[in-house]
């Protein structure tokens, strides 16, 4: 019995180990990532007019797809217009 519980604790070390390491690995592969991304958002500027324009009709895309989602028919087609001049 001595023997198995040393066998698990000792694999429960080792697995501990290996989460530790997995983390830290990520943590350090995402962060270049996320700073490109901030730097990449800063760098738009953000009160441009074609950039509001088209935030706006994403917002109003979004809003009424929502607020139609129990009409089939309608769906279709502002899925069908939204194809054409997207």
């Amino acid at each position: 019995m001595e023997g198995l519980k040393s066998a698990l604790e000792a694999h429960m070390d080792q697995m501990a180990d290996l989460v530790q390491k997995l983390s830290s690995e990520l943590r350090s592969g995402i962060k270049p990532s996320i700073d490109n991304f901030f730097g990449f958002f800063h760098a738009i500027d953000w009160k441009e007019p074609w950039i509001m324009g088209l935030t706006g009709f994403h917002l109003l895309l979004l809003i009424v797809t929502i607020v139609s989602r129990k009409h089939i028919n309608f769906q279709m087609s502002l899925f069908l217009l939204a194809c054409k001049f997207l």
